[in-house]
């Protein structure tokens, strides 16, 4: 299955691919995951309506190298059959490749009829759209030629793809069963060493797109990419993303993407629609997905954020909101996972303790303007380690050290400061920490340097 790195991170619309990857590879199948160093450059058109915006060489081979690290953590299983995940560049035979040999080898066996035939060429293709360029109506030959090479080198006979890559796929079978054909009746001209695959077992495979709730695509093009590096999306994000879905959409994903049982899946449904507030799919797709992404610590961390942020047990009305328990457990989960996606800022003692509520909130990133941060208070939506600002007292709140909670710099425990053993929270080796909130979902952790 091929990667693109386009993006210096993996999206969540990767999850179903590489999930069907890892699941063939602890069958006991070999799985290659292709970073397309070079056909990033060129950029699929497939499911586009504009040409994609063009990267540096320099930026592809970054991305490319923060991808293969991702690919080869994220295949990794622990069964005993199978070996472990084989990530490959296409760089490695494309990047010298001779415009001739590829014309005149793989070329030769590309019908033009057939590639103007596909649905993305004819729409670009028509008066007033914006046209196709000839670097991307030759990326299926070069996707293709990728597949030739893995047949040859590596006995590749299946490519995976999503869905909207079936027209590639389609080209791709063709020309491998057409160029190992015409490779066995002249003498194969493959390389010393490396073994043609037989022409009658090249397979192409989609699987599903995942999709948001109004039926479009998740992934980058959109901006609405939720990512799977936590520098960019934290674990506690990406935790909430899928812990807000509907039922229906959550017991669909934990069959597509998790181990859980096609039972249990169907009684978690079942639970939420009785009870949407407990969430019971969503609450396990989320720890599953997360446990798998980011690991077992972070997604604990954003469990316990989350039971302690919306569990009716702790926020019901007759309950008794904890504010400092729910501040503290959200701010382990931001630590945990390292923050990222806008979810953490750093700023000087100075910057914030004596400074007042709504300058840090400018200063931090929480708000664009202190004027948009004093509309956001005088509307009931700012909250200072979960607890509710006052519209009107705390117009000129000057935050104090009081304010500040402490990550223990042994235990990573979060608590008020001054609640340790050592009152002087600002002399002691931990971390001091101020959570803010703008409306209901989002958070800033600010650290305090």
């Amino acid at each position: 299955m091929g990667f693109d790195p386009t993006a210096p991170s993996l999206h969540v619309g990767h999850l179903i691919g590489l999930r069907l990857l890892l699941q063939l590879q602890t069958a006991g199948l070999p799985a290659i995951a292709l970073v397309g160093g070079v056909t990033a450059v060129v950029g699929d058109p497939s499911g586009r309506s504009s040409a994609r915006t063009a990267l540096s060489p320099e930026e592809v081979r970054h991305n490319a190298q923060r991808l293969h690290a991702m690919l080869l953590r994220l295949l990794q299983h622990t069964g005993e059959a199978g070996g472990g995940p084989m990530v490959l560049d296409n760089s490695a035979w494309l990047a010298d490749l001779r415009v001739t040999d590829l014309l005149t080898g793989a070329g030769r066996h590309m019908r033009i009829g057939a590639m103007l035939g596909k649905e993305n060429v004819r729409t670009r293709l028509v008066p007033g759209a914006a046209g196709l360029s000839f670097a991307e109506f030759a990326y299926p030959l070069l996707q293709g030629y990728d597949w030739v090479h893995l047949a040859r080198a590596h006995d590749c006979r299946v490519q995976i793809g999503g869905s909207d890559q079936w027209g590639n796929l389609v080209d791709g079978a063709g020309l491998v069963r057409q160029m190992l054909d015409s490779e066995t009746h002249r003498g194969s001209d493959a390389p010393a060493g490396q073994a043609s695959a037989p022409e009658s077992d090249i397979v192409g495979i989609t699987c599903p797109l995942l999709v948001d709730s109004t039926g479009a695509k998740l992934g980058k093009s959109g901006g609405n990419a939720v990512w799977l590096d936590a520098d960019l999306t934290s674990p506690y994000e990406l935790y909430q993303y899928f812990r807000r879905l509907d039922g229906a959409t959550a017991h669909t994903l934990l069959k597509q993407l998790t181990d859980v049982s096609l039972e249990e899946a169907a009684r978690l449904a079942n639970e939420q629609e009785a009870n949407a507030a407990g969430a019971a799919a969503a609450g396990k797709l989320a720890e599953e997905v997360v446990s798998w992404v980011h690991g077992a610590e972070a997604a604990a961390a954003a469990s316990n954020a989350t039971a302690a942020l919306y569990s009716t047990s702790v926020r019901g009305a007759n309950a008794g909101f904890d504010a400092r328990e729910a501040a503290a457990a959200l701010a382990n989960a931001l630590v945990v996972g390292g923050g990222g996606g806008g979810a953490t800022a750093n700023l000087t003692w100075a910057d914030v303790v004596g400074a007042q509520l709504l300058d840090v909130c400018a200063l931090s990133g929480l708000t664009k303007s202190k004027g948009e941060a004093r509309r956001l208070l005088a509307a009931g939506g700012l909250a200072c380690n979960e607890e509710r600002c006052d519209p009107k007292a705390d117009v000129k709140r000057v935050i104090t050290e009081a304010d500040l909670l402490q990550i223990d710099a042994g235990t990573r425990e979060c608590v008020r400061a001054g609640q340790g053993d050592d009152e002087d929270s600002h002399a002691v080796a931990n971390t001091s920490v101020l959570l803010l909130r703008a409306g209901k979902k989002k958070h800033l952790l600010i650290t305090l340097t």
